[in-house]
């Protein structure tokens, strides 16, 4: 009996992020919640529901694919948004290390 308990399989699904239609879960709401602030935002006009709803049916295929290849996007994502397009120069002490010049 104890060694039936010892082989107790372990699913590989527990280690799985959880997916919404072809999406990560936390990418697919967020997607639904941009499209929902928007509607929201037209007061629900017919036209602006059936745009939001196109371009969302329209994105899905596309970051189903997306999301295929780079499956840690979401985690990649938000750092890559972090860096900014400059860094200004730092001063630093001068040494007498960095006077000399090897020639």
């Amino acid at each position: 009996m104890h060694s039936r308990r010892n082989r107790a399989k372990v699913f590989s699904s527990l280690g799985r992020k959880p997916y919404l239609l072809g999406l990560p879960q936390d990418a697919f709401l967020l997607i639904a919640l941009i499209l929902v602030c928007m509607a929201v935002a037209a007061r629900f006009h017919p036209w602006v529901l059936a745009g939001c709803a196109a371009v969302y049916l329209g994105l899905l295929p596309i970051l189903r694919r997306l999301f295929e290849h780079e499956p840690y996007l979401m985690e990649i994502l938000p750092r890559a948004m972090r860096y900014r397009a400059f860094y200004p120069r730092q001063a630093r002490p001068i040494t007498k290390s960095s006077r000399t010049s090897t020639l």
